[in-house]
């Protein structure tokens, strides 16, 4: 029966098996490798985690190699200590998943991903979940899914584009999507008022953050839905066992509320890339991982994701992050898809360009994004220019392109 719902629904059976296959090899890394207990778990922790959840603590003191997509685009493996499973299960309030056998999931993130292969995938069925393994993503098809009471979907993740297109979907009905326990994003900032708009609907949607470099290192509790509206555009808190700081661009830290580098250091951090010493050597201070992100944390310890320190630009000598001006815009409903990028002027030296996809149907005037981004924002982070377009460029995992973007714009 269940391989008759799965086939009418277009689920990938043999992929399925070979990620449960991949899943155990990638975990049997050879043991006494160069980097084989160098920082093992403390004991009390280990004792811990046996007692009550069974682990199998070897397969979590082991390295694996794991392809990462480095700085300057090209492909080289990372070494991630493997302890992530434990640090994604354990800290992100999913104890009570490891003790049900319900909790569902559908995948429609790429495999070739960090959060599709392992936070999606592999460590859901070593909680012993279903997990079901989508040929891509297509909304609505994965509406469909989501809806469909046979399959009992009780938990999604996505990047917070393709949570933006199910909810823009014609006839879209947030009901539909009572059975989920969860809706996961990250992969970029999500817009304050996206969450407000699925949590407002019933849908408990849960912001985090993660790298493939790092694993997953926050996410926002769900068990109440007035402070998941209360702290919406919030990554949540650190998970078990991850120590953080935001830095400023001398390495100190900042204070609550202030902008900076995001840091990280703990068992689920890459130890670096691999044959490739220099950028190892960049990528980390004092044992500190810089994750390039800039990020704030606000008085209760509720973290916030502020934009990629490489996206930022300068405009008349003031600092822009594009992911505010984009959360803005987000606001407004006639606006499906927003990219704000930073491009040469001569009075300002960079000046805002939004790229905008309106929801079908709908009419978007630039004078009308203009005048709403005046009246949220500073005049210096006011984009100067809005181009009405039918697509952006955007990687397999839902983000952004912003050089090609840049680009398609320069030759218009």
């Amino acid at each position: 029966m269940i391989q008759l719902i799965l086939r009418r629904l277009g689920v990938a059976i043999p992929t399925l098996l070979a990620v449960i296959f991949l899943s155990f090899v990638l975990m049997r890394a050879a043991p006494g490798g160069p980097f084989d207990g160098e920082r093992p778990l403390a004991p009390e922790t280990r004792e811990a985690l046996i007692k009550a959840y069974g682990l199998d603590l070897p397969l979590f003191d082991q390295f694996t190699l794991y392809l990462t997509r480095l700085a300057q685009g090209d492909f080289g493996p990372s070494l991630v200590y493997r302890d992530f499973t434990v640090t994604d299960l354990v800290a992100k309030g999913l104890p009570v998943s490891l003790t049900l056998g319900g909790l569902a999931l559908i995948v429609a993130l790429s495999l070739g991903l960090a959060a599709g292969l392992f936070a999606a995938t592999r460590s859901p069925i070593q909680a012993g979940a279903t997990v079901l393994i989508s040929k891509g993503f297509d909304p609505g098809v994965t509406l469909a899914r989501l809806a469909e009471p046979a399959l009992g979907i009780t938990h999604y993740f996505s990047v917070p584009q393709m949570a933006q297109m199910l909810w823009n979907q014609p006839g879209f009905d947030p009901a539909a999507l009572s059975s989920l326990q969860v809706y996961a994003t990250g992969g970029a900032p999500n817009p304050k008022v996206q969450i407000e708009r699925f949590v407002s609907a019933g849908i408990p949607m849960s912001d985090g953050f993660g790298m493939s470099e790092t694993c997953s290192n926050f996410a926002m509790p769900v068990e109440d839905r007035a402070l998941m509206i209360e702290k919406a555009g919030s990554i949540g808190m650190p998970l078990l066992m991850l120590e953080v700081r935001i830095v400023d661009d001398d390495g100190s830290d900042v204070a609550n509320g202030e902008t900076g580098e995001l840091w990280l250091r703990g068992p689920s951090i890459t130890r670096g890339y691999w044959n490739q010493p220099a950028l190892t050597t960049k990528a980390f201070h004092d044992g500190w991982f810089k994750t390039g992100d800039a990020a704030r944390r606000d008085d209760d310890g509720y973290y916030y994701l502020v934009d990629r320190k490489k996206d930022m630009f300068i405009s008349g000598g003031e600092n822009v992050y594009p992911a505010e001006v984009e959360a803005v815009i987000a606001e407004l409903a006639a606006v499906a898809e927003v990219a704000v990028i930073g491009v040469s002027d001569d009075r300002w030296g960079e000046v805002g360009h939004a790229v905008i996809i309106p929801v079908v149907g709908a009419a978007v005037d630039p004078d009308t994004i203009i005048a709403h981004c005046r009246d949220r924002l500073a005049s210096f982070k006011v984009p100067k220019a809005v181009a009405i377009v039918a697509d952006i460029p955007r990687t397999a995992s839902g983000k952004v392109q912003k050089h090609i973007l840049r680009d398609q714009l320069s030759t218009k």
